[in-house]
């Protein structure tokens, strides 16, 4: 581990921590859409890759915790539905756990902060043969599940159209530190909001 992910993990392990001091003032459910590295995902044997915008089903649930007047942090776990790519013996699953300060300005929600995205890949073993440059090469399999994990860094706007539903658009910035390595998924998303679960007096109010 770099020391750029261990100050973001620590940060993300300190900040959980400190939720816990805090009063919960909303929890929420949601579903939307997950773009996968959009550009840089191969879909066939001829190299063409995955496009602006893919619909990738997923389902979110948080909490909203009050620290300010403006001011509040967002702890969220998302999961995308399991597909195939451009092999059909490959499965792939991500899913993911945000944290993340905001700023409330009337309707709106300003959202940044750190997460840790993981994918998880699994197939029948074997190997398969893509195309590199003018010739192919056989890359090995594996028999077994794999899961990946990166440290990413999320920036989101969030639009409440009521007090109960809102709107959002997130991206999740993997390897930020590399000018190279760099690369960026995103959600759209709609939640539904219940207000404080554990207190059913303290409804949420209007951004």
């Amino acid at each position: 581990m770099n020391f750029f992910n261990a100050v973001v993990l620590s940060a993300i392990l300190l900040f959980s921590t400190a939720l816990h001091a805090v009063g919960v003032k909303d929890t929420y459910l949601g579903i939307g859409s997950y773009t996968s590295l959009p550009g840089k995902v191969q879909t066939n044997d001829s190299g063409d890759t995955n496009g602006i915008f893919e619909l990738e089903p997923y389902i979110l649930g948080g909490a909203e915790f009050q620290i300010h007047k403006d001011w509040s942090a967002f702890a969220e776990a998302g999961f995308v539905k399991p597909g195939s790519g451009r092999d059909p013996k490959i499965t792939k699953m991500n899913y993911f756990f945000l944290f993340s300060g905001a700023y409330n300005f009337m309707d709106w929600v300003f959202k940044l902060g750190a997460g840790l995205s993981y994918t998880r890949i699994s197939s029948e073993g074997g190997v398969q043969t893509l195309n590199n440059g003018t010739t192919t090469t056989d890359f090995p399999m594996p028999d077994a599940a794999v899961v990946s994990q990166n440290i990413i860094t999320t920036l989101g706007v969030e639009y409440y159209f009521h007090q109960e539903i809102s709107a959002k658009l997130e991206g999740h910035y993997f390897n930020l530190e590399s000018s190279e390595g760099n690369a960026l998924s995103y959600t759209l998303s709609v939640s539904y909001h219940f207000g404080n679960i554990f207190d059913p007096s303290q409804r949420k109010s209007k951004k």
